[in-house]
């Protein structure tokens, strides 16, 4: 449910209330058969598993109130902004694994039963203030505090023989924590704007505690950080429809409590995790260059951007691999994490049909590393593992109104991968994806709206029986209610034909892992929405579906649940 309500108090003073609150019941189920072998096809393990579980709860995110108030002094204000989030999610499960260890000539049976809980509450609200210093230029200070308490609770059992019940403690399975922060952030910007050019530059510095409990082991991890927020944003006008902007940003990221723990759990007996209270914060370094220009004679438009970041003190992971063929991972402080991205896009009109066509260039490369113990490999010692990611793009795009109360949007999308991995050559593997969109909308006067979103998607993994073709259809057909036209009822079915599967592919250390995933098929929802200000004259057009592109690579569904083989996500 959103709301959106919004109260002018008088000419100097506004209210605007966000409320936004969902409610959610899932029941997912899996099943998985995986295998592990060395470098010469030896088999090292083989896992069989399947897991179902329950989960309910709800969540109020991005709810939001702001109270502004304007002076008689042009360009000075005073604000309130206060956000919440609030996430309640109960769930619990049943998790059976077979596991074979070659190496170790054993095999393990599990069979769990697991209760897993989210209880956590965030406010934040800032206050601003803005004051003119000169005609073209602005001071603003503001201050946010924000405060975070989140319960998690973990518990799993082992089922007993002689009691006949899940009744065994698993404290290696489990892990349960409280966690509470509070951080509080200074921030100056100072603002120049005249016709040519515009620069706005600050910094802000954030002093953050926080306090993680593990009640499962009792231990308790607290850390104090001061981080930095730079950034610059400078814009120049060439004219009136030619334009270039430059972007800075510092952000710092701290680790996780998770990450934290000094101790180890497992999901499925196979890998395991330590954390490490000894990791730093990781700091990165965004820049983005822009460049846009748009002839209103012709409507040609031209839009470039290139963005590259860098990390400092990035987290990352130190894994060891074991005997059971998984392996044991902790984190660590590296440098050398880095990407880069291009970005261009080419769009003009057509007379006959009238329309327009857009031609759209996506280029992405990025670095990232891992440490590897090599002992077992009888190297000796941590080798540094970097994976190199390079994605290339192509859309092309067209839209047109050839009626009046006709609107279509045509566009294909063709995606090409290419991993590289520097101590694992054998893992390098090249993928290819095409994506085909229609989206198809007729309305008429009186109010009624037919609409349809086809997407068809192929995945060339390059391994056979993991390949996919897959299209999806989701029809909707909607009415515009009240004599504003400010009420809408619709009835919509997502994937119309039963063939939403996600397919995937991705690389660890010592396995290529290539999925197959059947998710939320063919269903149908009833909608009614209800704008408080007349925009649905206007907006209804442009609503062929209610989530547009929602399951196009397999998403949908809810919840934590535990993966198949003994695992849990």
């Amino acid at each position: 449910m959103n709301l959106n309500l919004e109260e002018k108090i008088d000419n100097f003073t506004s209210f605007v209330f966000r409320p936004n609150i969902a409610f959610q019941t899932s029941s997912p189920n899996s099943s998985s058969v995986s295998s592990t072998t060395d470098q010469h096809a030896t088999p090292i393990s083989t896992s069989d598993g399947t897991t179902n579980s329950t989960n309910h709860g709800f969540n109020v995110n991005g709810s939001n109130i702001t109270l502004r108030h304007k002076f008689a002094k042009p360009y000075r204000t005073l604000s309130l902004d206060i956000n919440g989030m609030v996430n309640v999610n109960n769930g619990y499960g049943y998790n059976n694994a077979l596991n074979n260890f070659f190496l170790l000539d054993s095999t393990e049976n599990l069979r769990q039963y697991y209760n897993d809980s989210l209880h956590s509450v965030t406010l934040s609200p800032t206050l601003s203030y803005t004051e003119p210093i000169t005609k073209n230029s602005i001071v603003e200070l503001n201050y946010n505090h924000t405060y975070t308490h989140h319960t998690t609770t973990n518990d799993t059992y082992d089922y007993q023989d002689a009691s006949k019940g899940y009744t065994g403690y698993d404290s290696l399975f489990s892990n349960s924590y409280k966690f509470e922060s509070n951080s509080d952030r200074i921030t100056l910007n100072y603002r120049i704007q005249n016709a040519k050019f515009n620069i706005n530059a600050g910094s802000g510095v954030q002093f953050t505690t926080y306090n993680s409990l593990n009640t499962t082991k009792s231990i308790d991890v607290a850390h104090t950080y001061v981080n930095w927020t730079p950034a610059v944003n400078f814009m120049y006008s060439f004219s009136h429809m030619q334009r270039i902007r430059f972007y800075y940003s510092g952000r710092t990221g701290q680790p996780t409590a998770s990450q934290l723990q000094p101790l180890t759990t497992t999901n499925d007996n196979i890998n395991y995790t330590t954390g490490n209270p000894a990791l730093k914060p990781q700091f990165t370094h965004s820049v983005r260059l822009l460049y846009q220009s748009f002839n209103p004679s012709t409507q040609n438009v031209l839009f470039a951007t290139i963005n590259a970041s860098t990390t400092v003190n990035d987290i990352q992971s130190a894994i060891v691999p074991n005997k059971k063929g998984g392996q044991t991972t902790t984190y660590v402080n590296l440098n050398g994490t880095y990407s880069v991205a291009g970005y261009f896009d080419y769009g003009w009109s057509l007379k006959r049909p009238r329309s327009n066509l857009n031609l759209i260039t996506n280029i992405n490369y990025g670095q990232s590393q891992t440490l590897v113990d090599s002992t077992i490999a009888g190297i000796g010692g941590y080798q540094h593992d970097y994976s190199r990611n390079t994605t290339l793009s192509q859309t092309v795009s067209w839209t047109t109104n050839i009626k009046k109360n006709f609107d279509m949007n045509l566009s294909a999308t063709s995606n090409y991968n290419i991993a590289r991995n520097s101590l694992h050559p054998q893992q390098n593997f090249d993928y290819f994806s095409q994506v085909v969109d229609a989206e198809i909308t007729a309305y008429t006067n009186s109010g009624w709206l037919i609409a349809t979103n086809f997407t068809y998607t192929y995945t060339d993994n390059r391994v056979p029986g993991y390949n996919a073709s897959i299209p999806l259809i989701s029809p909707s057909i909607a009415k515009s209610l009240f004599r504003k036209k400010n009420g809408e009822l619709r009835l919509t079915v997502f994937d119309l034909l039963k063939e939403n599967t996600s397919v995937s592919k991705t690389v660890s250390l010592n396995r290529v892992s290539t999925s197959r995933t059947s998710t939320l098929q063919r269903y149908a929802m009833l909608t009614f929405t209800y704008n408080l200000n007349n925009f649905a004259g206007r907006n209804q057009r442009k609503m062929p579906g209610v989530f547009p592109g929602r399951f196009r690579n397999g998403g949908g569904g809810g919840g934590g649940f535990r993966g198949g083989g003994g695992g849990r996500h």
